[in-house]
């Protein structure tokens, strides 16, 4: 590989800045290797189990090593997430997606307070598309929505359910982009448990499987964002188009807020902040008992 941005530079400077004493099994290392108080290639290829010509073949781009060999690699080094995406991509692999390891975090207080001063619908959602925070907008127009682990995407593929009725088109529009939005995540994120069993909760679905089975052009999408779409609104009493957008935090890659500016009407006059309680209470039970249990459910504010 081309080293115009100095990669082999840098794996000597990463191989530098380690504290030998400190490593992980350094003290089954030959002393010869060991004691000379530096991380050398023959270390490195001692460490990560290859011949040290092996190792010397990373440094140079040469290619040919597994996801094992560049994961130990960067474990070994102490690569931050930056780094060792670039070690991904110089030993010619696409870096995994980390989006699981921050999950479980609260979502930052001024990602929450962003949130509530958006004047029409937005929510906050995980890698597995359910809603951790909705704002006072999105609360109004489709109540329905703040209901604990509320999770758009089986809702909206449903056979039967508030959400689903609040599409119009849904059969020629929402559900062949979300259908093709949902193929593409679970292909990109085979590891997220909770992304795979929203999964097959749709897929339970007898329409919705038909839609994935059928699709005569097994259309993946990697999201369905931009797109306009026509939804029933519970403050205007009819339909509005909606522009459905998403913004993604550089800092927070496993959230997403949904924002849905409307575009045939003005928006009306709503407050700002969490929205009021709900006023639907009987849904069907859509989602997996793990999930149920981990997924985390609507906040009320800040």
């Amino acid at each position: 590989m081309d080293d115009a941005l100095g990669m082999r530079q840098l794996m000597q400077t990463w191989r530098a800045r380690v504290d030998v004493s400190t490593l992980p099994g350094i003290e089954d290392a030959p002393r010869y290797l060991a004691q000379r108080g530096r991380l050398t290639q023959a270390l490195m290829a001692h460490l990560l189990g290859v011949h040290e010509r092996h190792y010397r073949r990373l440094e140079f781009g040469e290619g040919g090593f597994s996801t094992d060999i560049v994961e130990r690699c960067a474990e070994i080094l102490g690569l931050n997430s930056s780094e060792t995406e670039a070690l991904y991509v110089w030993c010619g692999h696409v870096a995994p997606q980390r989006q699981q390891e921050r999950e479980r975090e609260p979502i930052p207080e001024h990602l929450v307070a962003m949130l509530h001063q958006m004047p029409t619908i937005a929510y906050w959602a995980d890698s597995a598309y359910y809603v951790l925070e909705c704002n006072s907008a999105a609360g109004h127009h489709w109540p329905w929505i703040q209901r604990p682990n509320f999770n758009p995407m089986v809702e909206f593929l449903a056979a039967d359910s508030e959400a689903r009725r609040a599409c119009v088109d849904w059969d020629t529009v929402w559900l062949p982009l979300m259908i093709a939005q949902l193929r593409h995540a679970a292909l990109q994120l085979p590891h997220n448990r909770r992304l795979q069993d929203v999964v097959r909760a749709v897929r339970r679905q007898p329409e919705a499987r038909a839609a994935w089975d059928a699709d005569e052009r097994a259309e993946v999408r990697q999201h369905a964002y931009g797109t306009h779409r026509r939804l029933q609104s519970a403050v205007t009493g009819g339909p509005i188009m909606v522009a459905v957008e998403a913004l993604v935090p550089l800092v927070r890659p496993d959230l997403r807020m949904i924002w849905c500016p409307i575009l045939d009407q003005p928006t009306p006059e709503l407050p700002y902040g969490p929205p009021r309680p709900p006023e639907v209470t009987t849904v069907a039970d859509y989602s997996p008992a793990a999930s149920r249990s981990s997924a985390p459910a609507v906040n009320p504010g800040p």
